[in-house]
Order: C-alpha cells, then sequence, then structure tokens
C-alpha cells in the first residue's frame, strides 16, 4: 500500500533515529534529502541526528539532506 508523503515523512524521522541500524539511519536521511521542500519539518530532526551519532556516514547524509531541503525551499520561493 503507497503512503501518503507525510506518512514517509514521519517514517524516515522514525528511522533516523534508530539505535540499532546506522546504516538505516543514514538512508532515511539520504531519502530526506530527496524528499525536497516537503521535508522542511525534518531539518530540526537531522540536526539532531549530526550532534548524536558518531557515525561518519549518517552525519554527512544529515548534512548533505539538510543542504538539498535548504535549496529546494530557495528555489520554490
Amino acid at each position: 500500500m503507497a503512503k501518503t508523503d507525510q506518512e514517509k515523512l514521519d517514517y524516515l524521522i522514525e528511522m533516523l533515529h534508530r539505535k540499532e541500524n546506522l546504516k538505516k539511519n543514514a538512508q532515511a536521511a539520504r531519502q530526506l534529502g530527496q524528499m525536497g521542500a516537503f521535508a522542511e519539518p525534518a531539518i530540526p530532526e537531522l540536526q539532531k541526528a549530526i550532534k548524536e551519532t558518531k557515525d561518519d556516514q549518517v552525519r554527512s547524509d544529515s548534512e548533505a539532506a539538510i543542504k538539498a531541503i535548504e535549496a529546494a525551499l530557495a528555489t520554490a520561493k
């Protein structure tokens, strides 16, 4: 069953903070970045992930996601 964009956003934010799987945390960050301007509410969660993780991949993917979301917001205005 297809999820709404809001359901996807909520799920990816939840997946971003799961402690048991850093690979999925990084994947969630990448997918949030691909959602563009719609993922603006995820920016604080991505910032939290950057601060809380010790994993370089999660940190890097979260930073890239924030940049992608901010770029999408800038072009949407």
